[in-house]
Order: structure tokens, then sequence, then C-alpha cells
């Protein structure tokens, strides 16, 4: 967002390096950016209804605004949007007695935000502006919580001086089951806190969740061919605030690796997402599977469990068998915080493809992690064509000699039931708890992860 132009907010600038995420960021930061609009005409006639394009809040606002607004799809069926009109209201562009309004709007991608959660985050954000105020030796001089069936808030008056000159921020902190909502206005000390003013922030309206919109991953995502032609998966644009590492490969001779991290803007929470290309020396079955993803894929989480102790489902569809795993990774020394990980692995012939995501368990399997999951299509022939090999090594056989007894294996899937058994494997997962096997240990693989 381009060249805002507010003298007195420079003494944001110094303390912007000191906050490091919340909701005190964005003001930081996009006040110190903020543009003017200037315009003769009488203050009463600037404003008008906007309803927001997220369908999250609406609000009376300045008829000249400008928005920054960042969609991000989540399926065929939903989508979230990070979210910002801004609007000064000046005669002259040294007047420092303009006003500046910002409504700002960020949606999770996890699973809806309880009541608890939204009174832990309301306090957690206006904590962070109170500290933030307070080291510009800052006056708080109002503080109120509100609430309704479908929202909590937060109201925040401030006044600092710089210069020898006082200047006031009113802030209005908003959740609901899906979003948070930063009403904000800057301004004289006695401007703040008008009726005008109470006008503007009472009439703002949150509404929960998020949009149903149709759309296609396929044509909105970016489409990920693997090096080896193994794969290929759609993923969304690389995005700020949503994506917190891009999207990118890495091959090791006959191994590959894409990775990415996704970043929930409420709460913070990362999840990673990986999958791998592995095309190995020789036809692969059940025992094969088994222990490429305990050396590959677990082991490095140092957790105490034998490599035949965690449990697999398997289901078989009409080119392929697919092998489903969801390990919970206790808090330790290491690792600080309870993670969930969970494994897919499709294999055919010598070519498997494994997509491992890992992070808070609700994240690991919200809408966004269970779209991208889906969407792989599974194409060794292609890798055959690259790589070579004989006939055999891209057969698909249906063998059930090697399949543990303690462990399923579904029947024979066709194309159009292959998602629905897919999603029944996902929830399965997700609901399995770390299971104890006593099949022997299977022989290590000798291939090297990137």
């Amino acid at each position: 967002m381009s060249e805002y132009r507010l003298k007195f907010w420079g003494l944001f600038t110094l303390t912007a390096f000191f906050v490091s995420f919340g909701a005190l960021s964005f003001v930081l930061v996009t006040l110190n950016s903020a543009y003017a609009q200037f315009d003769e005409t009488p203050e009463e006639d600037l404003w008008e209804y906007h309803p927001s394009s997220t369908h999250a809040f609406e609000v009376r606002f300045p008829k000249d605004y400008k928005e920054k607004i960042v969609p991000f799809r989540l399926s065929n069926e939903s989508i979230i949007y990070n979210d910002e009109i801004v609007s000064t209201i000046g005669d002259t562009a040294d007047d420092l007695k303009d006003k500046t309004y910002i409504v700002k709007i960020d949606q999770t991608f996890g699973p809806p935000i309880s009541p608890t959660k939204m009174t832990e985050l309301v306090k957690k954000e206006a904590a962070t502006y109170i500290r933030t105020m307070e080291s510009m030796n800052a006056s708080l001089h109002f503080e109120e919580d509100t609430e309704d069936k479908d929202s909590q808030a937060k109201e925040l008056i401030f006044t600092f001086n710089e210069n020898g000159e006082t200047k006031g921020l009113r802030v209005k902190i908003i959740f609901t089951n899906s979003s948070r909502i930063q009403q904000v206005m800057s301004g004289p000390p006695g401007v703040i806190q008008s009726y005008k003013t109470d006008m503007y922030f009472d009439s703002i309206h949150v509404f929960p969740g998020i949009l149903n919109d149709e759309g296609d991953i396929k044509k909105e995502w970016e489409k990920y061919e693997s090096p080896h032609g193994l794969y290929t998966v759609y993923l969304p644009p690389n995005k700020k605030p949503f994506v917190d590492k891009p999207f990118k490969y890495r091959t090791i001779s006959n191994i590959e690796r894409g990775h990415v991290v996704y970043v929930d803007p409420l709460v913070g929470f990362k999840t990673t997402y990986d999958i791998y290309g592995y095309i190995l020396d020789k036809k692969v079955y059940n025992d094969d599977i088994r222990a490429l993803l305990y050396s590959k894929h677990l082991a490095k989480y140092h957790i105490n469990m034998t490599r035949g102790g965690f449990h697999l489902t398997y289901r078989d569809f009409k080119d392929r068998r697919v092998a489903y795993a969801k390990i919970e990774i206790p808090a330790s020394v290491e690792q600080p915080y309870k993670m969930t990980v969970y494994l897919q692995a499709m294999f055919r012939g010598k070519y498997v493809v494994v997509q491992e995501v890992r992070g808070d368990e609700d994240f690991v399997f919200s809408p966004l992690l269970k779209t991208i999951i889906s969407s792989v299509e599974f194409h060794p022939e292609k890798a055959h064509e690259v790589v070579g090999g004989t006939d055999t090594d891209i057969e698909s056989e249906d063998d059930d000699e090697d399949v543990p007894q303690d462990e399923e294996k579904s029947e024979q899937a066709s194309p159009q039931t292959e998602q629905a058994a897919q999603n029944n494997a996902d929830d399965g997962a997700k609901t399995e708890a770390k299971a104890q096997s006593d099949q022997p240990a299977p022989t290590e693989q000798t291939n090297t992860t990137p």
C-alpha cells in the first residue's frame, strides 16, 4: 500500500521493530504508510455504507478509500481473506489534524474459534496494544469489553505526545468464530471521542463464518509437476500472510521433495506440507512402505516407537495402493509443543509418492490441507518414461499376501469412489491413537531424504 502521509505517526516507526506479531504490528506499519485523500466537500457528505466484499463485516466509512485485499481459496467451495481499507480526511497535506480510518480483517483457515478462545485472543491482542503504547509513554483513557452471540470485542482509547502536541488513537478489536477485525481511528484527542467518531465505531456489524464461494482450484491454484514426473499437485498461490515459506523443490538422485509452510494469520500456527517422490530399485510392497515411512519420515522425531509400532491403513485403487498413518508427537525439549504428523503414501511398482503434513491437529486436517492432499494426481508412467526401466517396474498387482493381519486393506475402489474412500481414510487416520503392533521390524531403506 503506497505513501500514506501522516507526519505525526513517524513515532510509530520506532516501535514497529518491537512488535513481531499481532494486531498492533498492522497498525504501526499501516499508519506509517497511510495515504491521504483531501477534499473540500463537507465531511458529512464524504461517508457511505460499506459492505465488505469478504462478507465478514459492514461499516459506515469514508467514500474515498483504498483497499488491499488478498483472497485465499481453501477448496472449491470456500475462500478466506486478508483485507484492509484505509482513508484519511483532511484539508491540506501538512494539516496535522487529519483523521485516518482503517478497518482490517484476517481470517483463519483452521477450525471455528470457540467463545473461550475468542476471549483469550481478544485479551492477547489488547495486551499487545497496551504494552506497546505504554512503551511510548501513552495514556490509556478508555477500555471496554463488549460481546454478542457472534463476536467478542474490546475498545481502547490512547493519547500520547509528539513534539509537544497531543495525539489520539482509538481501536476496536473484534473476534468472530472465523475472523479478527480491527477498527482504527487516529486524529486529534477531541475528535477520537466525538459523537461522529462514536457513530463510526458503533456502525460496524460483523458476521461469523467464511464465505461460501464456488471456484476451481485447478484454475485458481498453481500447478506443479514433480521433477521426475511422478505426480502433479495443486497449491494455493504464494501469498502473504498465509504462506510463510513458498513452495520449492529439492532433488537428490531419485528422491525429490517439495516443501511449503502455511501460517494462520489469527493464531499464528504453522502447518508444514511436504510431498516426496521416491524411485526405488525394485517393486515395493507393504513391508517396504512401512520401512520407508519409519526410516525417512518418523525416525527423525526421536519418538519412543519401534519400527513396527505405528498403525497403517491400506486402501486399493484401480492404479495404485495407498497407505495412511497418523502419529502424535508428544512435547519434548526439542519439540516444545504436541504435534500431529499425517502420512499418506501412494505406490505402484517401484514408484512411491509420500505426502507428509505436520502441525497442530486441527490445522493438519483443515479443509485447506485436505484439499491439497486430494489434489495430487499420481502418474508414475510419466516417471517411467523419464528414468526408464522394465515394464514390471510400472505394473500394478493385486497382492494381499504382504498385508499384515492387524492392518486394514480395503476392497478395490473405482475412480468414482476414490475421493470418498480417501476422505474416509483421512477421517479414520485422524481418530486413530498411536497403536502398538506385533509385526517384526522391517528392513531399513538406504535412500537419503533431501
